[in-house]
């Protein structure tokens, strides 16, 4: 059986993951906006108004200067938070680059979330590169979840599921380092 210098194997996964984030970016743009995408920035910012009124009252009277944001009490009343810690940290995103365009704004989430979500692919590749000691089952189980019908496009616009699951592959990465090392 042939086999292939290491070198070259990693330098042709490198290649993968590179083309596959590359072909990542230049898609999220192709993604409509989902109804509940407004209502995930609005949670957004109910978290970071809250959060801010506490801890930097003067910023962030200025940064909601223009913005109509209820109460997260009055908002606990009507909606389900879900992915508050997401949401708020792209509201902060939103508001840093100071980006205004509603177009641009969904695009640029799409784009954090892929990169997030990726992030978490390779991960899953180490994960089970430490598991299985074989780079092409390694990179067949990052193939079969990238296939997926349901999760690719989930990788751009879902900021609830897919950013639970990387984390928990994340999470699970360093449990397994933790326990093989010790």
């Amino acid at each position: 059986m042939y086999k292939i210098d290491k070198k070259i194997s990693n330098l042709l996964i490198l290649l993968i993951f590179v083309l596959f984030f590359s072909l990542g970016l230049s898609i999220s743009n192709d993604y409509g906006m989902p109804l509940d995408q407004l209502e995930y920035r609005q949670q957004g910012f109910v978290i970071l108004n809250y959060l801010g009124n506490i801890f930097f009252p003067d910023i962030t009277k200025s940064f909601v200067d223009g913005r109509e944001i209820v109460s997260i009490t009055k908002y606990q009343e009507s909606f389900p938070f879900s992915g508050v810690p997401l949401h708020s940290t792209l509201a902060f995103i939103e508001v840093l680059f100071d980006i205004h365009n509603k177009q641009e704004i969904y695009y640029f989430k799409y784009k954090l979330l892929f990169i997030f979500n990726f992030i978490g692919l390779v991960f899953f590749y180490f994960l089970l590169l430490e598991r299985y000691k074989d780079r092409l089952i390694s990179l067949s189980g990052v193939t079969i979840l990238i296939t997926s019908p349901r999760f690719f496009p989930e990788m751009f616009y879902n900021p609830n599921d897919m950013p639970f699951l990387t984390s928990i592959i994340i999470f699970f990465y360093f449990v397994r380092k933790f326990f093989v090392n010790s």
